[in-house]
C-alpha cells in the first residue's frame, strides 16, 4: 500500500478534491467539455451557463460541504465517545445532513 508522508498528504487530497469537483461539473447530460471553463468566465453561450452555474455548481458545491460536515461530525463523535468505530449515525447526524440537504434541493 501506497503511503504518503505526512507532509504531502493534504496537499494530495486537495489535488483529488479539485479533480473531482472539475470532473463533476463537466460530466452530465449536457456535455460541457470546453465550455464549462468559458460559462465559469461568463463568455459560454447560454445552455452550458445555465447548466453550470444554476445547476451543477450549487448542487457540487454543496455536495463538498456535507462530505466535509460528515467527516467533521465522525472525527468530532470518535474524539467525544473516546471509540475509534464511533460514526455519525450513532446519534443521528447523517440523518439531520440528509434532512437539510432535502429542504435546500426542494427549494
Amino acid at each position: 500500500m501506497l503511503r504518503l508522508p505526512a507532509a504531502l498528504l493534504l496537499p494530495a487530497l486537495v489535488v483529488l478534491l479539485t479533480a473531482a469537483v472539475a470532473l463533476a461539473l463537466s460530466l452530465g447530460t449536457v456535455s460541457l467539455g470546453p465550455a464549462l471553463w468559458q460559462a465559469l468566465a461568463g463568455r459560454g453561450d447560454d445552455v452550458a451557463a445555465t447548466a453550470l452555474l444554476e445547476l451543477r455548481l450549487p448542487r457540487v458545491l454543496l455536495a463538498v460541504l456535507i462530505g466535509a460536515a460528515l467527516a467533521e461530525s465522525g472525527a468530532t463523535m470518535q474524539a467525544l465517545f473516546r471509540n475509534p468505530l464511533a460514526e455519525p449515525g450513532l446519534v443521528g447526524v447523517s440523518a439531520g445532513s440528509a434532512l437539510a440537504a432535502a429542504i435546500v434541493y426542494t427549494r
